[in-house]
């Protein structure tokens, strides 16, 4: 009989998701930031990170933290994009 997972193995679950779904918009936002970079590959990878960001932000506990990471990152590749580096 098979019972219902335990609150450790959600958390665990859930936190590895969670990190997954970072490093993935965490990627897609530096791709976005590469200078020389195609328009369409630019605007696949903003609509990665979005998908990305988006359940990440649900699933955290600590949104907070997790938001500021993205201000960060999206600071980057603006600055990248400035710059043309």
């Amino acid at each position: 009989m098979t019972g219902a997972p335990s609150a450790e193995k959600v958390g665990r679950a859930r936190r590895s998701i969670t990190v997954l779904l970072v490093v993935v918009a965490t990627v897609a936002l530096f791709t976005v930031g590469v200078a020389g970079q195609d328009p369409v590959i630019r605007w696949i990878a903003l609509a990665v990170a979005g998908a990305a960001a988006t359940p990440s932000l649900v699933l955290a506990k600590k949104r907070g933290n997790l938001a500021g990471w993205y201000v960060l990152t999206t600071g980057v590749m603006v600055l990248r994009l400035l710059t043309g580096k």
